[in-house]
């Protein structure tokens, strides 16, 4: 596990992401492209040590990168976005919350199952204790089992 790539591949909220959006990429685009010159949603920006939501106008979708293309209002400065990292102001702003919640709940389960996995493949064999002959199932008893 190389684990540079694979933590930042669980960090993708949209590998958590199981939610049917009502729109197609193109569809929102699309929707987006009647007025070019407005605000069509909001995006993360990171500023003063920390991510804000702010206002962006959509430019465009990548198929290939399955990212949106914005522009950042009050700055002009252009980035490629996931659609958990875009809010549109056309959908409902609960649904949206909602879906971006259980995304990160699914990804903190998994994360957290991850950290379990790992301590328990670091305890040494040697300290860990064997069953007991006595405690084990012997085979004439699942013999036993399998007649009855």
């Amino acid at each position: 596990m190389h684990y540079d790539t694979d933590v930042l591949e669980l960090k993708n909220l949209l590998r958590y992401d199981v939610f049917d959006d009502d729109k197609t990429p193109e569809e929102w685009v699309q929707l987006c492209m009647q007025n070019p010159e407005m605000a069509h949603g909001l995006s993360p920006v990171f500023s003063n040590y920390e991510y804000t939501w702010k206002p962006v106008s959509v430019l465009g979708y990548d198929v290939k990168t399955k990212k949106y293309q914005v522009k950042i209002v009050s700055c002009g400065t252009k980035k490629n976005v996931t659609r958990m990292s875009l809010q549109f102001y056309a959908e409902d702003e609960q649904v949206f919350q909602e879906r971006l919640e259980m995304c990160k709940q699914k990804q903190a389960e998994v994360l957290t199952e991850l950290k379990y996995t790992s301590l328990v493949d670091s305890v040494s064999h040697d300290s860990v204790s064997t069953l007991p002959e006595k405690s084990r199932i012997r085979s004439d008893f699942k013999k036993y089992a399998d007649s009855a």
